[in-house]
């Protein structure tokens, strides 16, 4: 049994597929099969080669902010855990980073705040 049909049978044998089901993704999974053959013999074995991600859909680089960006984010997240889009596209033109990046280190926080809040109730921190 060859590496790709190792991994599709782990994926999919925990489904419930129907025979009516599985009759429409057979065709999509034979491509998808055959398209994975292809990559891993041609030496594509990293698993993102190996799935068929696009190159240029590859993930981007963990942002480092700096302390003074650190320092203004943690000050405007005490006074606004929500911030509006408005603001955030405003901390991201000031801060020179991208509205998404400035979007998600807000979620973040508001995750790891939940999460500190969560360990404390349960006397562990």
């Amino acid at each position: 049994m060859s590496m790709s049909c190792v991994y599709a049978s782990s994926v999919f044998e925990k489904l419930d597929i129907t025979p009516k089901s599985a009759q429409k993704i057979k065709p999509v999974l034979e491509r998808w099969m055959k398209e994975a053959e292809e990559r891993y013999a041609s030496g594509q074995n990293h698993l993102t080669d190996f799935i068929g991600m696009e190159p240029s859909k590859k993930r981007k680089r963990r942002t480092s902010f700096t302390p003074q960006a650190l320092e203004l984010l943690n000050a405007h997240f005490e006074r606004n855990t929500h911030p509006s889009g408005t603001e955030i596209t405003g901390l991201a033109h000031q801060l020179g980073y991208e509205r998404e990046v400035i979007r998600i280190w807000f979620c973040n926080k508001r995750q790891a705040l939940k999460n500190t809040v969560r360990m404390m109730s349960k006397g562990m921190v």
